[in-house]
């Protein structure tokens, strides 16, 4: 059928189509009288639409050997067959399209996804970056730290290690400078246990800074070494405490002669004003063994105070 139409090259078992308007005259004639033969109705004794089928092969034999009615056919043929390829040529055309764009948002999201998970990369590597030199930072610090905290031990270590009077040790003075060492080792060594001019002795300043001390807050004790009596550090700070909360107790012994010796002391209090209040005390310790207990620094002279008073 064509366009709800009987499709007469087909009725005559032709091509249909645009080889059907290529076909001559003598074709289409050759070709109804070997359908004829085929579909008339002597042929056809037992079929009772024989009439019916001959009569549309003839009909469509003498539509076609007429020009006019051929022409109109032919044309029907033609424009539906250019609408056929433009249509298919359309759909070609559509899936080709479809198929590009299908690719491109294949690719477009694929490279979309690519760029996101490499941009999620370099932020997490940069995190893990930052943290890790957070981290070095953080170590440093403790490191840098936890250094001048041991360097801070091992100069208190040696500080009273030569307060105590014990010979100054190789790692002592790789510890200590060199004006460090004559700081502590300036004062005389011939003093008599009478001897009372190391009031005035001051602290140097570097030790005064490695114990974060105010030397107005230091006392310097000293006592005779018996056997009968002796302080301790703990025994000390009994003492002292009655006046105020003691810091620390630094214990140095020093030789006078063979027969007898003088020990002493330095006792940090917690404030001036425990300090002073344990000199006006006067903190005398066992009848037995006196304690003699002098201010390790002179407080600063008062404005008022006349000279030689």
């Amino acid at each position: 059928m064509v366009a709800g139409k009987i499709d007469h090259y087909k009725v005559l078992g032709l091509p249909s189509g645009i080889q059907g308007t290529k076909l001559t005259r003598n074709d289409i004639s050759k070709a109804f009288r070997s359908k004829a033969l085929e579909l008339h109705p002597d042929k056809r004794p037992n079929d009772p639409n024989a009439n019916t089928n001959f009569q549309i092969l003839k009909s469509s034999f003498d539509f076609l050997v007429d020009e006019k009615t051929r022409k109109v056919f032919d044309d029907t043929l033609i424009h539906n067959h250019k609408q056929s390829v433009r249509k298919s040529e359309y759909e070609v055309e559509q899936r080709r399209r479809y198929q590009y764009e299908a690719e491109w948002h294949k690719r477009f999201f694929y490279e979309t996804e690519q760029r996101r998970r490499r941009k999620e990369a370099q932020r997490k590597a940069m995190i893990e970056k930052k943290l890790e030199e957070y981290k070095e930072q953080q170590r440093k610090v403790k490191e840098e730290k936890e250094r001048k905290l041991k360097i801070e031990a091992m100069r208190k270590a040696a500080v009273e290690q030569v307060l105590l009077g014990l010979p100054i040790s190789d790692s002592v003075r790789e510890i200590l400078t060199g004006e460090m060492i004559k700081d502590l080792l300036q004062k005389p060594r011939g003093e008599s246990k009478n001897d009372t001019s190391n009031s005035e002795a001051q602290m140097p300043s570097w030790i005064s800074s490695i114990y974060g001390v105010d030397q107005e807050r230091v006392l310097k004790v000293s006592w005779e070494e018996s056997g009968h009596c002796d302080y301790s550090a703990q025994r000390l700070r009994e003492l002292f405490e009655q006046f105020g909360e003691v810091e620390d107790v630094v214990i140095r012994s020093r030789r006078v002669s063979k027969m007898s010796s003088m020990s002493s002391a330095l006792v940090v209090m917690e404030s001036k004003e425990a300090a002073t209040a344990a000199i006006m005390g006067n903190v005398l310790g066992d009848l037995s063994n006196p304690l003699l207990v002098l201010p390790l620094q002179k407080a600063a002279p008062s404005k008022f105070s006349k000279p030689g008073v």
